[in-house]
């Protein structure tokens, strides 16, 4: 991953709350990455990451990705998975790290964080 210059500004918006969805390895890491350098700023930021897609699976059964969720713990974002991908990837709940919760609907959950004032991205 490139680094920012510490006199860089980031981020010059006025959002504190992000919600990102992500449906692979490298969009997950990205999104990881991200929250650090927007953190780093020292704002109060929100940040939520849900999981969707394959990447839902790999989070089950890639245990490389265990320090990629060890870092969000550590930053302290809030990692949720859909129950529509854990399905169509045939995950079951107790194959997830327990440091995440699960949403009947990653697009639905969304909408919804959208509408309580989060900035949505979707990769």
């Amino acid at each position: 991953m490139q680094t920012m210059d510490s006199h860089t500004n980031i981020y010059e918006g006025k959002s504190t709350k992000f919600a990102i969805m992500v449906g692979n390895v490298e969009h997950f890491k990205a999104a990881v990455f991200t929250a650090d350098q927007l953190l780093k700023i020292g704002e109060n930021f929100t940040i939520e990451v849900v999981a969707v897609g394959e990447l839902v699976k790999d989070i089950a059964d890639d245990t490389s990705l265990f320090e990629d969720i060890n870092k969000a713990e550590a930053l302290g974002l809030k990692l949720t998975v859909c129950e529509v991908a854990m399905a169509s990837n045939k995950v079951s709940k107790n194959k997830l790290d327990k440091r995440m919760t699960t949403i009947r609907n990653g697009w639905i959950h969304m909408f919804e964080l959208k509408d309580k004032g989060y900035n949505t991205l979707s990769t």
